[in-house]
């Protein structure tokens, strides 16, 4: 079963081949899998079903005391349309959840907070049906409510500041391509609004407003990518001034990006430092997500950034072999979430990149393999990834999608040149070999596209006492389907 691509220069020296062991391998976990996720979706759909008939009859006792139109309706309502939602029966739990809201507005009026959580789950509902454009109608309306006629806590407008964020950094890819720009934009004022109203409301030390910072970091990442990849989104999120139709090139705008995210990194660790609530540990993690950053961004020297870094931990007191443990495997950037100790930042990494028997690959280089998942949540945005931790945040149903597995050389001291959109970026990943691919056979064009996109993934280097070191890495690559594969000179294995 072993082939030569007929486009081999995509991987330098390397032939495209499919391993038969692996296959084997793969083909034993994915029936094991099946039976799992069949008997566990059997026994999910039983448990629903038994929920909403324990739900529907305890709304129609409540009905039979209080009328249809009854206040204490709400909260059974509301709770059975989060259950219709979770059976993917969305049309009932739109008619739930706007009969709640058409009963809250009767008893409360048009603006009282009670309806703010049933506002919420409305949002859900749209965005899990995927219908954008009522979606984006039902925010537009939260937002104004929130920033207008708001009644509340601080620290509870503050989370819905946050969940709209969030909210929106979904839309940017899951949306359509014409509103990306929007959702991007959208996800980064409203966190930055979340900042601005953390420091005006005093919650500026503790953990919250340390995760907030970061999360305003990571929205100008987000940003850089919709930027780099060109087209219509990158042309908006550069436009300065619409009616001049003035607009930064994409090496100014990328600079902004940067120097914004380090901002906000700066004054995290500045936070850090002058509070008595973190430690030096603390102070030392986020240096090393600086580090991140600047590998992001290819700004100065890798190695003296993290080896900088590394010696800060030490200096924290964090013991080397917890340090080893931490960094001796790459790790997709950036990090989807921050993390103030080494111990929690373990614990949060579930097992991902264990050290796996090595293929001929590692034998032949002598380096150690590891086994990363990454899902590419939309192929527009080039390089915005996301492994275990940041996959399971973003809620994303990746089960159909295809997936290519690869097995890859992170090279720290070796840099390659990768063109996306026509802008030239640096990468680590030196060297590629498919093992697997659940999408043969494929276009040609559509199947360089991929490999491109898994170049232009950016990873923390691994670690061996204190330096960096060469690492073989056992990708699955989880990627949508681009709907451009009729017609094209097709990838088959021979």
């Amino acid at each position: 079963m072993d082939f030569t691509s007929p486009h081999a220069e995509v991987f330098g020296n390397s032939h495209l081949h499919v391993k038969p062991i692996h296959l084997l391998i793969y083909l034993l976990l994915l029936c094991q899998l099946l039976l799992t996720s069949v008997n566990s979706e059997a026994n999910e759909f039983e448990t629903l079903y038994e929920d909403l008939l324990d739900q529907n009859a305890n709304l129609e006792r409540l009905e039979s005391s209080h009328g249809r139109h009854g206040f204490p309706l709400v909260e059974s309502l509301h709770g059975l349309a989060r259950i219709q939602l979770s059976a993917n029966r969305f049309n009932d739990a739109d008619a739930s959840i706007e009969r709640a809201i058409q009963i809250t507005r009767l008893h409360h009026g048009l603006y009282t907070p009670e309806q703010y959580p049933l506002l919420m789950t409305e949002i859900d509902v749209q965005v899990q049906r995927r219908n954008w454009k009522e979606a984006q109608e039902k925010l537009q309306h939260l937002s104004w409510l929130i920033g207008n006629r708001y009644e509340g806590s601080a620290q509870e407008r503050l989370d819905m500041l946050r969940w709209l964020a969030a909210t929106h950094r979904f839309g940017a890819t899951a949306d359509m391509e014409q509103h990306r720009a929007m959702h991007i934009m959208a996800a980064t004022n409203f966190t930055e609004l979340a900042v601005q109203y953390a420091q005006l409301t005093g919650q500026v030390d503790d953990l919250s407003y340390a995760h907030l910072l970061y999360e305003l970091a990571r929205s100008y990442h987000l940003e850089s990518r919709g930027i780099l990849n060109g087209g219509s989104t990158s042309y908006n999120l550069r436009l300065i001034d619409p009616r001049a139709r003035v607009v930064d090139a994409r090496a100014v705008a990328l600079g902004k990006r940067y120097r914004a995210g380090m901002d906000k990194l700066h004054m995290l660790r500045d936070m850090m430092l002058r509070s008595d609530v973190f430690d030096a540990e603390a102070v030392a993690m986020v240096e090393l997500y600086m580090a991140d950053w600047q590998a992001l961004f290819n700004k100065g020297n890798m190695a003296v950034q993290y080896e900088r870094a590394v010696a800060n931990l030490m200096a924290a007191g964090i013991e080397t072999e917890m340090i080893d443990h931490l960094l001796s495997v790459p790790a997709l950037l950036p990090r989807p979430t921050l993390h103030l100790s080494v111990s929690e930042a373990l614990l949060a990494s579930d097992g991902g990149g264990l050290n796996i028997a090595p293929d001929a690959a590692a034998l032949a280089t002598g380096l150690p393999e590891y086994r990363l998942v990454v899902l590419e949540p939309q192929p527009e945005l080039s390089g915005y990834g996301m492994d275990g931790e940041g996959a399971a945040l973003a809620s994303h149903n990746a089960d159909d999608w295809p997936a290519l597995q690869v097995s890859m050389l992170l090279d720290p001291q070796r840099e390659i040149t990768v063109r996306t959109s026509g802008y030239h970026t640096k990468s680590f990943v030196t060297g590629i070999d498919v093992n697997h691919s659940d999408v043969l056979p494929m276009p040609r064009r559509a199947f360089n596209r991929v490999i491109g996109r898994i170049k232009n993934l950016s990873f923390r280097p691994a670690f061996r006492g204190g330096k960096m070191v060469s690492a073989m890495v056992s990708l699955d690559f989880l990627f949508q389907d681009e709907g451009e594969w009729v017609g094209y000179p097709a990838v088959v294995a021979r």
